[in-house]
């Protein structure tokens, strides 16, 4: 069995543009986890980096990519993940005067089972409902 114990930090984040010049910032890296179960309360951040002072747009932050491995039964993902407590950070950077925001980055993981939804496949709330395998919240 291989577990994952994060409890420090992973990033990938862009870089902030360089101070007086017209350069933007950076984009935010990807970060792939694959692992049978996920323990710990780590962060995980892929941000952009911010623009500068002169009409600089903000860098688009990156994309977490999340595959629970070894298992061909989805009811098991949401105890593969119950015992993680971390965070997952992914903003654009901040323009500066004129120039944009970056987009919110991205989040990818393995489709959750009828019934549960979200990063790593939790029950629904009570009142609510997903009656099929797929990407959707409930």
């Amino acid at each position: 069995e291989e577990n994952l114990k994060l409890d420090g930090n992973v990033t990938a984040r862009g870089g902030n543009a360089v101070y007086n010049t017209t350069s933007g910032g950076g984009s935010g890296g990807s970060v792939q986890i694959v692992t049978t179960k996920l323990l710990g309360s780590g962060h995980v951040n892929v941000n952009g980096g911010n623009g500068t002072i002169i009409n600089s747009g903000g860098g688009s932050a990156g994309r977490v990519s999340i595959s629970f491995w070894k298992s061909e039964d989805i009811s098991l993902y949401p105890e593969m993940a119950r015992e993680w407590k971390g965070t997952i950070i992914r903003k654009g950077g901040m323009g500066e005067d004129l120039g944009g925001m970056g987009s919110e980055g991205t989040l990818y993981t393995t489709k959750c089972q009828a019934g549960y939804s979200g990063a790593f496949c939790e029950e629904c709330d009570i009142g609510w409902f997903k009656a099929d395998y797929s990407y959707l919240p409930c």
